[in-house]
């Protein structure tokens, strides 16, 4: 190899690792301006802070389920579904990981607080 191949996979190389660490970065601060949103039946239950720490019983006329928000993260810690899928799926933490409980008609998703409008930014 030539000198100038090392130069340009020199430069390949470091251009992916600051494009990685930009991207690291860039979502590691967004993890906490979340929240979630907590849906029965379509409609919304509650919303809270991902950046809080304490427990949200859901009743309903269907069904009851605890929710423990912690750690940066929301998962379902107690449901009285006949399967429970709900209470066994991992913790969510992440813009756009949802957690569903069918038979109880719950939803809940985690969301970046503060959404931009296109209205807003164009007139």
């Amino acid at each position: 190899m030539k000198k100038g191949d090392w130069v340009i996979i020199i430069l390949v190389i470091g251009l992916s690792l600051a494009l990685v660490s930009m991207n690291y970065i860039n979502n590691r601060s967004d993890d906490y301006n979340l929240k979630a949103i907590i849906y029965y039946n379509g409609q919304v239950y509650e919303e809270v802070s991902l950046n809080e720490e304490r427990e949200i019983e859901i009743v309903t006329d269907i069904g009851r389920g605890l929710v423990k928000v912690h750690d940066h993260g929301i998962e379902m810690i107690e449901s009285d579904c006949k399967d429970e899928i709900c209470v066994h799926t991992k913790m969510a933490k992440k813009n756009g990981d949802m957690i569903v409980c069918l038979p109880n008609k719950i939803v809940i998703e985690v969301v970046g607080q503060q959404e931009v409008e296109i209205d807003a930014i164009s007139g």
